[in-house]
């Protein structure tokens, strides 16, 4: 029947009404589907009494459907729902309704959105804010809708997207009061403003992007630069940039400018963050790290790997291990070895949590061993970690555990973390 409805055979129409007056809700949702497939306009109707009364999964389908029926009763359904349904219906209906841009949709928006509630009113918002407007042919009235977000309402969920809307579609004013509030309005509308920026390519939204690379919050600063990394075009003012950063400490607290760079990739941006590992202090060798592993780069890893074999510090070298061991590194086996071999103590219970992490065969039976031999704390984190890979002879090791006194309350919480019968009795 979908198919026959995609070929907009009307002999399946009366099949499909059948069911969607009469069949289950799943019956109902799948005829909804097919006859919005169809198109045919008599549906409306019946469409638009699932869509107010039906069970929820057939109420989804029945708006999408009426949607998907290009006539101008389907529109006309979908605003009267968008009037007297729930707040949740009416949202709903908002997003399904098509021809945004003819006049009687979109006045019908504005004036709905006026007093429903709000869940419909950030529905008719977005609706209009990404209807694909010619230029010069946005309504007042939806202008005047996003100027308000941004004067009265500017903490609002919409308020981000408003300022994008301004800047492509109003006027040269509008473009100033967006200048305006991306400087000094309040950060969580300023970084969504900035992220739904991205998609602009119109030079004032670029000048505006660069213009936020060294603003003072770091969720704004971060918004920006991954903007303009993902625009492109723009990438040796993003290095000289984020390399003044790296240079200007209040930028260094939480490592934005490293990541930054690693994620630019450029030989010098990567060296720059290189040489915090060589010559940093140990938040910026922290900083360079969390960057380098957090890349998923085969290339960026090798790089710490590289350092373990000159580096003396403990706690750069241990650092640079935990990095390494939850990096996903498809050496991991690898670094396992060499983090053992240290005969650190932490760094071996680094490496137990790991190979539990991994729960193969071969790493159980490497933890079932590190359980029996080995500083204390290391045996502790064997029994830690058997509980992550299972299986009756992990089970059946942390039980003998809890007659070990330094190993019995990690086996215990083990135990409860296998949550078997065996191991509940």
């Amino acid at each position: 029947l979908g198919a026959l409805a995609e070929r907009h055979d009307p002999i399946v129409y009366d099949i499909l009404l059948k069911d969607l007056r009469t069949g289950s809700a799943t019956r109902q949702g799948r005829a909804a589907t097919a006859l919005g497939q169809l198109g045919d306009p008599r549906a409306v109707r019946h469409l638009r009494d699932i869509a107010m009364h039906g069970h929820r999964n057939s109420r989804n389908s029945a708006l999408n459907a009426l949607g998907q029926i290009s006539a101008p009763s389907a529109n006309a359904a979908l605003l009267e729902i968008i009037q007297v349904g729930s707040a949740e219906i009416g949202a709903q209906a908002v997003y399904a309704i098509q021809d945004v841009e003819s006049e009687v949709v979109w006045s019908a928006l504005v004036q709905l959105g006026e007093n429903r509630p709000r869940q419909v009113r950030e529905a008719v918002a977005s609706k209009l804010y990404s209807a694909s407007w010619m230029p010069g042919q946005v309504p007042l009235e939806v202008l005047e809708l996003a100027r308000t977000e941004i004067t009265v309402n500017l903490r609002s969920n919409r308020a981000g997207q408003a300022l994008s809307f301004l800047l492509t579609h109003g006027t040269q004013d509008d473009a100033l009061l967006v200048e305006s509030v991306l400087l000094n309005g309040p950060p969580t509308v300023r970084s969504q403003a900035v992220w739904n920026l991205q998609g602009d390519p119109s030079k004032m939204a670029t000048d505006l992007l660069i213009g936020m690379i060294d603003d003072p919050d770091s969720s704004v600063r971060q918004a920006a630069v991954s903007a303009l990394m993902q625009r492109g075009g723009n990438e040796g003012l993003l290095q000289d940039r984020l390399l003044s950063q790296l240079a200007n400490s209040p930028f260094q607290d939480y490592g934005s400018a490293e990541q930054a760079l690693v994620d630019l990739g450029t030989p010098e941006a990567v060296g720059a963050v290189v040489a915090r590992l060589e010559n940093g202090t140990q938040r910026e060798w922290t900083n360079a790290i969390n960057a380098l592993a957090s890349s998923g780069s085969s290339e960026h890893l090798d790089i710490l790997v590289g350092v373990l074999d000159t580096a003396e510090d403990r706690a750069l070298r241990q650092q640079i291990y935990s990095s390494l061991l939850y990096s996903g590194n498809s050496d991991l086996e690898a670094i396992i070895d060499r983090a053992t071999a240290e005969r650190d103590p932490q760094l071996t219970s680094m490496a137990a949590q790991a190979l539990g992490r991994m729960g193969t065969d071969d790493s159980r039976d490497r933890l079932l061993e590190m359980t029996r031999n080995g500083e204390p704390e290391s045996r502790v984190a064997a029994v830690q970690a058997l509980a992550q890979v299972g299986g009756d002879e992990a089970e059946a090791r942390i039980i003998d555990a809890l007659e070990d006194p330094s190993l019995a309350s990690a086996a215990a919480s083990s135990l409860t973390q296998l949550g078997t019968e065996g191991a509940r009795s």
